[in-house]
């Protein structure tokens, strides 16, 4: 059993910093940072020849970007919710308009503290 749960957590760190070059990356495009963007090209390649069979291709560099792009476009407020739980929003915005409240999320339930 110990040397599955190496595997699997070697496999997560591995797919984890694929994912967050690509992030990193995208954030440099979407930043104009010239040298961010160098710099991450620099850490996928090396990445690439370290990690040959989940090397990060141009093709899914574009997939990654499209994506970065369509939730980009979904963000209210600086964070993306759930599709399905967007009216929060505006639920506890409503909940917290002139109160000066916070609001605590406790077994599923809002309870406005004041």
């Amino acid at each position: 059993m110990g040397t599955n749960r190496a595997l699997k957590n070697l496999e997560h760190r591995i797919l984890n910093r694929r994912r967050n070059l690509m992030n990193r990356y995208a954030l440099a495009l979407r930043m104009q940072d010239r040298e961010m963007v160098q710099d991450s090209l620099v850490a996928m390649r090396r990445f690439n020849r370290k990690n040959p069979t989940v090397v990060i291709t141009s093709k899914a560099l574009k997939k990654s970007l499209k994506a970065w792009a369509r939730v980009s476009g979904q963000a209210q407020h600086g964070i993306i919710l759930s599709k399905n739980l967007r009216g929060l929003s505006g639920e506890v915005r409503f909940a917290l308009q002139g109160r000066g409240s916070q609001v605590n999320e406790r077994g599923g339930n809002f309870h406005l503290h004041r």
